[in-house]
């Protein structure tokens, strides 16, 4: 009988184990959704600004900056969600979007 119970605790053990692991896949999964709509979400109204701005371009010089800046919500969103998505490559993103931040406020 000593053989069985080490063998149904070694069986809940490893249950436990796999559905501990499948629940943070899921959370996971959630935190990839949520974060994904919310970068899409900016992107759609970052883009309707730029569009806005692009349309009536009645002093290019100062909306050339505009448009410079309309951009950085979108690319920090994007940059955002693939860092949660793909954590090796945060550090190359980062660089990629704050060099995009350099340009905005260098233009």
């Amino acid at each position: 009988t000593k053989e069985r119970v080490d063998g149904v605790e070694a069986a809940l053990g490893a249950y436990q184990e796999e559905a501990g692991i499948a629940m943070d896949r899921e959370r996971d999964l959630v935190y990839h959704w949520i974060a994904g709509t919310f970068a899409l979400l900016c992107c759609v109204i970052a883009l309707g600004g730029i569009v806005a701005h692009a349309r009536a371009l009645a002093r290019p010089e100062v909306q050339r900056k505009i448009l410079a800046l309309l951009w950085m919500p979108p690319i920090y969103a994007l940059c955002c969600w693939c860092s949660l998505l793909f954590p090796p490559y945060a550090p190359l993103l980062a660089v990629g979007r704050d060099a995009y931040e350099a340009y905005a406020i260098w233009a």
